[in-house]
């Protein structure tokens, strides 16, 4: 029979102190001394004590009237040197979603911390209920080191990750299809796609070169079939290389500098254009070129969904059974293909 897990009368008969107090301290409420909340939240996590800090919002009054201070601090970590961190596509659209499930969210640069224990411990003493995984750009990242046992996760990112969380991501093998099928229509037959692959391999890297290869297969009697390009996204010399030997009159590109380079190398002569990461919204540089959209509005929206969800029914750390959700692909209609 399973050891019953402690509750927070059993934290407070232990340390000696109220109930209310542990309660305070569990919230990481201010009104509690800094030594007293981290000397109770450091007894708890050694008791295995959980917190259940939804439906104590829940029952305080109205979710969406809450302050900041009383909502569900849900924290988005992230591995990148990007200088606009709160802009970046993977976070911009969360907290606003955050607020509609009375979360409070806050983003947690991993390489500010020495650690995965550090962060870990930093997470749990400030009373976070909630983990979002975005974008890991470093394979040496400690992000490969976190654990998470003591939070509800979810990976919002395509993201090669050694323990599997539940994952929302764009629907990268139909994105690939939807681009081809564009192409076909806009009269191409000699389509080339410049699917690229990371320096550390991420699970869409093969996602994107199966669609491919589908895609050859099934347009096999109208159309040529040319060897994709598996360079580095940012191995321009060797994109504009490939496309000058194989002659593609439509290349599907990874991202938009290839489209530009393509201008500046081939002018009036510059093969068709089709993207498969457009991030919405748009920027100015993005909206003439046709291709996927990625919704990141949409992906975080999903993510916050999922995460209220398993945190109402208190799953922590890697669950039992893992979901992956691939939201559907929408297409821009831009100038770079043919009408």
């Amino acid at each position: 029979m399973s050891k019953k897990r402690p509750s927070m009368i059993d934290v407070a008969r232990e340390i000696g102190m109220s109930k209310s107090s542990v309660s305070l301290a569990m919230r990481n409420s201010k009104l509690l001394a800094e030594s007293t909340r981290t000397k109770i939240q450091k007894l708890a996590r050694e008791m295995g004590y959980r917190p259940n800090m939804l439906f104590s919002v829940m029952g305080s009054g109205n979710r969406n009237k809450r302050k900041k201070s009383d909502m569900i601090q849900i924290a988005f970590l992230r591995d990148s040197d990007d200088s606009d961190k709160e802009a970046a596509s993977d976070f911009r659209c969360i907290p606003q979603a955050a607020g509609e499930y009375c979360f409070s969210v806050d983003l947690f640069n991993l390489r500010d911390y020495k650690s995965a224990r550090e962060l870990e411990t930093t997470l749990f003493s400030r009373g976070y209920a909630g983990v979002i995984i975005g974008r890991i750009t470093d394979s040496h990242s400690i992000a490969y080191d976190l654990e998470l046992e003591d939070f509800t996760v979810i990976s919002n990112t395509n993201t090669l990750w050694k323990n599997s969380f539940h994952r929302i991501a764009s629907d990268v093998f139909r994105g690939v299809q939807l681009t081809w099928d564009k192409c076909i229509e806009s009269s191409y037959r000699r389509i080339g796609a410049a699917v690229c692959r990371h320096a550390h391999p991420v699970p869409d890297d093969d996602l994107r070169l199966g669609a491919v290869l589908e895609r050859q297969a099934h347009y096999s009697k109208i159309a040529m079939s040319i060897p994709p390009f598996t360079g580095l996204p940012g191995d321009i010399s060797g994109f504009i290389a490939w496309v000058k030997k194989e002659g593609p009159d439509a290349v599907i590109g990874f991202h938009i500098g290839q489209y530009y380079a393509l201008k500046e190398k081939f002018g009036s002569k510059c093969p068709g254009f089709a993207c498969l990461i457009l991030i919405e919204p748009m920027s100015d540089w993005a909206k003439p070129i046709s291709g996927v959209i990625s919704d990141e509005k949409d992906i975080a929206e999903v993510s916050v969904s999922l995460l209220d969800q398993e945190i109402r029914k208190r799953i922590h750390g890697i669950p039992e059974h893992i979901m992956k959700i691939s939201l559907s692909p929408k297409w821009h209609e831009g100038k770079t293909l043919k009408n």
